[in-house]
């Protein structure tokens, strides 16, 4: 983005995760090396939520800056909204967003369903983290080995919780990943990991019901992706991602 925006333009980056958060490299590790490299001079980051950036003051209420120039030309939400814990949360980000009249936002998240064969075990593997993590506790606090499928809402319903607080869908599309893109094997390799076992497993909170429903969700990941390697494609394929441009109502 900084690249395209030229020696004129600014990025910032917002990231509510703490700076060892990640791997095989962290948050910290990954926003230090940006920052030296030759287009360093041109982002930031800020750790916290969009509501510290965009609402400094902290007045959720006050409206009085929808006449105000907006603080940022674009909004950009790339592979992130899966991360979200809650409808509630997305929908709150894109109220944000709206009261700062950011003129436009730039989604772009996986289409959340499979249009392919090959596609299934990474569609299925999003499913069963997403069931885990609607049957935690709310509120929680955060921890280093959350994993980063949570909420993980289709696209289509990401767009309809924007144009609900006033975002107007300009464009959309979709477009098939790489087929080098590795997410999908990866999420379906998870999955099917003793250490996903073990991390829903030692969940008290989890009715015998869930901790059945999750083990029907792994046998189903393990089948498909069986299938797609015993197959010609071999390798379990990344779902298609959904684009949009959104645009505030008039």
């Amino acid at each position: 983005m900084a690249s395209s925006l030229g020696p004129t333009g600014h990025v910032t980056g917002i990231d509510v995760a703490p700076p060892d958060y990640g791997s095989p490299f962290t948050i910290g590790q990954a926003q230090e090396c940006i920052l030296k490299s030759a287009l360093g001079s041109r982002i930031d980051f800020r750790r916290g939520d969009a509501e510290a950036v965009l609402n400094p003051a902290g007045d959720a209420h006050d409206d009085s800056r929808a006449s105000a120039a907006a603080p940022f030309d674009a909004a950009i939400l790339c592979h992130s909204l899966w991360y979200f814990d809650s409808a509630e949360d997305i929908r709150h980000l894109f109220s944000l967003l709206a009261k700062a009249r950011v003129p436009q936002i730039y989604l772009a998240e996986w289409k959340g369903e499979a249009t392919h064969v090959q596609q299934e075990p990474h569609s299925l593997a999003a499913r069963t983290q997403a069931f885990l993590h609607s049957q935690k506790p709310t509120g929680r606090p955060w921890s280093v080995v959350e994993a980063n499928v949570r909420a993980a809402f289709p696209a289509a319903d990401i767009l309809q919780m924007a144009e609900a607080v006033g975002w107007r869908t300009a464009s959309k599309g979709d477009v098939a990943a790489p087929t080098d893109m590795m997410d999908g094997h990866w999420e379906a390799r998870y999955v099917v990991s003793d250490k996903f076992k073990s991390s829903f497993e030692a969940e008290d909170s989890l009715s015998a019901e869930a901790k059945e429903k999750l083990d029907m969700y792994v046998e189903m990941v393990k089948h498909n992706a069986a299938i797609v390697e015993r197959s010609s494609f071999t390798k379990v394929e990344c779902m298609d991602v959904t684009w949009a441009v959104l645009q505030l109502a008039a």
